[in-house]
C-alpha cells in the first residue's frame, strides 16, 4: 500500500494545525454538508424512520412458509381435505319437513236456527291467534311427549323436547284464513312427522275436551232450568187441582158464568111465581076460572149428557171420567187386575161418577120442584094456572132455597177462581219458561248435528325427500377446509417456531424489520473464482453498489457503515467487495476500519503495526495515514489500538474525520463491529449518511430485529440489508443473480492485488469480484 495521492497540501496543512479553522465551524460546516445530502436521498420505499409501509404479499408469506414443502402441502391437504370432508358428509344430515293442517270455521251452517254455536266468531283473527299460542304452550307439548304414538312408531322422544320444539317446530296461521299449519324440521322424517301428529292430536283433544266441558255446562244449567221449571209447574197443577178439585177442571170461568146464568133464571122464575101469585085463588076450594087444560104430558129425565150441554161442571166431570177410564184401560192391559197401581185410578173414577150422580140428581131435583109450574126451566118460565095460592108459595119457598144453595155455589166458584188466578199465572209463566228451555235444548241438540268449528285437515306423513340438505356444501367446505389445515400448520409453524432466517427474501416480509433487501450472496465455499457462481456473486455486489448510488445524491460524498447483528456475518468481505466494486467505476473509495476490537478489516492487509484509524483520531486528520492499493481502493487501518480505546472514541473528532473523507473521496465505507457488541458501531452509526445491515443465512431473528430496533434508537437511517452465504436455489430465484454464464469477457486480464495475494484473506467473495474486473481499469 502507498500513501493518498490525491491528499491536497492546504488541507494536510489544516488537518497539520486544528486551530486553523475552528471546530464550531467545522460542525457546522458538516451538519449543514450532511442535511443537505439527506435532503436529496431517493428515500427506499420505507425506512425505520417510518414513511409508507411496503405492502405484504400475503401470497408470498404463504410461499416462504411452504417453500419446499409444495409437494407434501398438497398430499397432506389432499388427504385431510377428503378425511374432513368425508367426515363433514357423514355428521352432517339432511333436514326434512313435515307439517299439518287445522281448520277452525268463522261460522258453521245453520240446520234449523241461528244459535252461539254457529254463528261468526267475533274478533276471529284474535282467537286464531291465541289458539296458535296454545297450540304452542307447555300443556300442548307435554301432552304430545306423552302421547303413545311414540311408543307405537318405535321412535325415541327427543332428548330436550322443550328446546326440540321451541328450535324446530313452527306455528303459521295466514291474513285472513282460517287454516293453522304446524310445521316441524328435523333430521328424522319420521320424528318430524310424529312430532306434528302428537302435536295436532294433543290439541284437538284438549280443544275437544274443552268443547265438551263448555257443553256439558251448558246442558247441565239447561237441565237445571228444565227441572226447576217442570217442579215448579208440577207444584203449581198439584195447587191448581186441590183449589179446582170439587170442580174436576181449573177453568172454572165457564161454570162461574153457568152458574150466574142459573141464578138470573131462578130469579125469573121467583118473578113469574110472585106475580101468578097475585091472581092465583085465596083459598083452597074456590073454584078457579076454567081454562082449557093443556095436553097431559111427562116430565123427561134429562141425562148427565144433555145436562152437559148446557152445564160446563157437568162438562167438566164427564171429561175427567172419560180420562180416568182410559188410564184404567191401559193400566189393566199392562198390568194385573190386582196391581196397587190401579187402585188409585179407581178411587179417583169412583170419587168423580160420584160427582156426577150429585151433580144429575141436583138437576133432577131443580126439574122436579118446576115440573108443575114449568115445562122446561132451561128455556124460560112457562105458567100454569092449575096452582093454588099455597101451592105458589110453597113453590116460591122451594125456589128460593133452590136459588140461595145457587149463590152458595157461585160464591165458591168463584173464591176457588179468585184462588186459582195467582196459581194459573205462575202456571203460564212456569210454562213459557219451561217452552223456552226446551227449544233451546231441541236447537242446541239439531244444530250439534252440523259438528264441531275444530276440524283436523291432515295429519303429518313422513317426507319422502329432504327439505334441506347441506352435506353437499359442508363435505365440500370441509374439504377445502382441510386442504388448508396442513398448509395453514405449516404458516403457523414458520410464524412461530422458525427462529432464523433461511431465505433472502425472508427479510422484505419481516413487518418488524421495515428494511429493503439491497442485494443477496451467494454461498462461495468451494466455489472457485472463475466459476460461474462467482461471477454471478460479483455481479449481485456491483448491483448493490448501484443500488447504493441510485440512493444517493448526485453531487457529493456518501459515508456508509456496514455492520451486522453479530460477528462472522461477512461483511469485512463484503465490504471489500462492495470497495473493489466502486473503485472499478472510477469512483474515488475509502474504507475505514472501525472494528477497533475485532481489526478483521486490519487483519486481513497485514497492517496492525501501521498507524490509522485511532491515530486521526487522536490527531484531528488523516493526512500521511490513508493508504492507497493497487486495486485504486484507498483504506485507513485501525492504527494501534486497544479495546479500551474503542469506550472512549470523540465524537467531534469524528465528525471532522470524516467530513475530511467527504471532501476527498466519494464514497466512504466503514467496517465496525456488530451494533449490539461494539461501542464504537453505536457511535458511528450516529455519524454516518446510512447504515448497510449485512445478514447471514441462519441468524436468529429476534438477534436482527433486536439490532435493527437499535438503530431505529439510534435514529440512524439504514440504506439496506444484504442476505449473505444465501443457497443457491435462493440466489438464482433472487433479483440479483446474474442469468449470463459469466459476467467477466473471456479476453479480459485480471488484475493482481498490490501486493500479490494480499485480498486472498478476504474470502472467496472478494476474489470473485477482483475476477470480474477488467484489466484495462488501471
Amino acid at each position: 500500500m502507498e500513501d493518498m495521492s490525491t491528499e491536497d497540501p492546504k488541507k494536510s496543512e489544516g488537518d497539520s494545525h486544528p486551530t486553523a479553522v475552528h471546530p464550531d465551524q467545522q460542525l457546522v460546516a458538516v451538519r449543514q454538508k450532511m442535511n443537505t445530502a439527506a435532503a436529496v436521498v431517493i428515500s427506499p420505499p420505507h425506512n425505520a424512520h417510518g414513511g409508507s409501509a411496503i405492502p405484504i404479499n400475503p401470497l408470498h408469506s404463504v410461499h416462504l412458509a411452504l417453500r419446499g414443502k409444495y409437494l407434501w402441502s398438497i398430499v397432506l391437504g389432499l388427504i385431510c381435505g377428503g378425511a374432513i370432508g368425508a367426515i363433514a358428509w357423514r355428521l352432517a344430515k339432511p333436514i326434512y319437513h313435515a307439517e299439518g293442517l287445522l281448520r277452525i270455521a268463522y261460522s258453521l251452517p245453520e240446520v234449523v236456527q241461528e244459535t252461539d254455536q254457529n254463528k261468526p266468531l267475533a274478533q276471529f283473527d284474535t282467537y286464531l291467534q291465541s289458539q296458535k299460542m296454545l297450540i304452542g304452550s307447555q300443556k300442548i307439548l307435554g301432552e304430545a311427549i306423552q302421547s303413545p304414538i311414540w311408543h307405537q312408531s318405535k321412535l325415541q322422544v327427543p332428548p330436550y323436547p322443550e328446546q326440540f320444539f321451541a328450535k324446530n317446530m313452527k306455528i303459521d296461521i295466514r291474513p285472513r284464513s282460517e287454516y293453522i299449519q304446524v310445521s316441524v324440521t328435523d333430521t328424522d322424517p319420521n320424528i318430524a312427522a310424529t312430532a306434528v301428529t302428537t302435536v295436532i292430536n294433543a290439541y284437538f283433544a284438549y280443544y275437544t275436551s274443552r268443547e265438551n266441558d263448555a257443553k256439558s255446562t251448558r246442558d247441565r244449567a239447561l237441565l237445571e232450568r228444565q227441572t226447576k221449571a217442570s217442579e215448579l209447574i208440577k207444584n203449581l197443577q198439584a195447587q191448581a187441582a186441590t183449589e179446582s178439585k170439587e170442580y174436576s177442571t181449573t177453568k172454572l170461568d165457564g161454570i162461574y158464568d153457568a152458574a150466574a146464568a142459573g141464578i138470573a133464571k131462578w130469579d125469573t122464575a121467583l118473578d113469574d111465581v110472585r106475580i101468578r101469585m097475585v091472581t092465583a085463588p085465596a083459598a083452597v076450594g074456590i073454584p078457579a076460572p076454567v081454562a082449557s087444560a093443556p095436553p097431559s104430558t111427562q116430565p123427561v129425565l134429562l141425562t148427565a149428557k144433555q145436562i152437559a150441554m148446557t152445564d160446563p161442571l157437568m162438562q167438566s166431570l164427564l171429561q175427567e171420567q172419560h180420562r180416568l177410564e182410559v188410564d184404567l184401560r191401559h193400566l189393566k192391559i199392562k198390568f194385573l187386575e190386582s196391581n196397587k197401581s190401579l187402585i188409585p185410578v179407581k178411587q179417583d173414577l169412583e170419587e168423580v161418577q160420584a160427582r156426577i150422580d150429585a151433580q144429575v140428581a141436583l138437576h133432577r131435583e131443580y126439574q122436579a120442584v118446576a115440573k108443575e109450574g114449568f115445562s122446561d126451566y132451561r128455556n124460560g118460565a112457562v105458567g100454569s094456572t092449575r096452582q093454588s095460592l099455597e101451592e105458589l108459595k110453597a113453590m116460591e119457598v122451594r125456589l128460593m132455597e133452590l136459588r140461595n144453595k145457587a149463590k152458595e155455589d157461585l160464591g165458591r166458584i168463584g173464591a176457588a177462581r179468585q184462588k186459582l188466578e195467582p196459581i194459573l199465572a205462575k202456571l203460564a209463566t212456569a210454562r213459557a219458561e219451561l217452552e223456552r228451555v226446551n227449544t233451546r235444548i231441541g236447537a242446541l241438540e239439531t244444530e250439534s248435528l252440523s259438528g264441531s268449528r275444530l276440524s283436523m285437515v291432515s295429519t303429518a306423513e313422513p317426507p319422502v325427500s329432504p327439505d334441506k340438505d347441506l352435506r353437499p356444501w359442508l363435505a365440500g367446505a370441509g374439504g377445502l377446509g382441510g386442504a388448508c389445515v396442513p398448509a395453514l400448520f405449516m404458516l403457523l409453524r414458520y410464524r412461530v417456531a422458525r427462529r432464523v432466517y433461511q431465505y433472502s427474501d425472508e427479510t422484505e416480509t419481516d413487518v418488524q424489520a421495515r428494511i429493503p433487501l439491497l442485494g443477496t450472496l451467494p454461498n462461495l465455499e468451494n466455489v472457485s473464482a472463475d466459476s460461474d457462481e462467482a461471477a454471478a456473486a460479483a455481479h449481485s455486489i456491483h448491483q448493490i453498489r448501484v443500488t447504493l448510488r441510485s440512493q444517493s445524491a448526485r453531487d457529493g460524498a456518501r459515508v456508509y457503515l456496514v455492520t451486522s447483528a453479530a460477528a462472522g456475518e461477512g461483511k469485512t468481505s463484503a465490504t471489500m467487495a462492495l470497495a473493489l466494486s466502486f473503485a472499478a467505476s472510477r469512483e474515488r473509495i475509502l474504507v475505514i476500519d472501525g472494528d477497533l476490537v475485532g481489526r478483521r478489516f486490519t487483519e486481513n492487509l497485514k497492517a496492525t503495526e501501521l498507524e490509522g484509524f485511532h491515530e486521526a483520531l487522536a490527531a484531528g486528520s488523516m493526512n500521511r495515514l490513508v493508504r492507497t492499493m493497487a486495486d485504486g481502493v484507498s483504506v485507513l487501518p485501525t492504527g494501534r489500538a486497544s479495546m479500551r480505546d474503542a469506550c472512549g472514541i470523540p465524537t467531534q473528532k469524528i465528525r471532522l474525520l470524516l467530513e475530511q473523507a467527504r471532501q476527498n473521496f466519494d464514497v466512504v465505507l466503514i467496517d465496525s463491529g456488530p451494533i449490539l457488541g461494539s461501542v464504537e458501531a453505536a457511535v458511528l452509526a450516529q455519524e454516518v449518511d446510512s447504515v448497510i445491515f449485512m445478514v447471514g443465512r441462519g441468524q436468529q431473528r429476534g438477534l436482527v430485529e433486536t439490532s435493527l430496533q437499535r438503530l431505529r434508537m439510534l435514529g440512524v437511517p439504514t440504506a439496506g440489508i444484504i442476505f449473505n452465504r444465501a443457497h443457491s436455489s435462493d440466489f438464482i430465484r433472487s433479483a440479483y443473480s446474474s442469468g449470463r454464464q459469466s459476467i467477466r469477457s473471456p479476453d479480459a486480464p485480471i488484475i493482481s492485488p498490490s501486493p500479490p495475494g494480499l485480498l486472498e484473506r478476504f474470502g472467496p467473495l472478494v476474489q470473485a469480484v477482483i475476477a470480474g474486473v477488467p484489466a484495462s481499469r488501471n
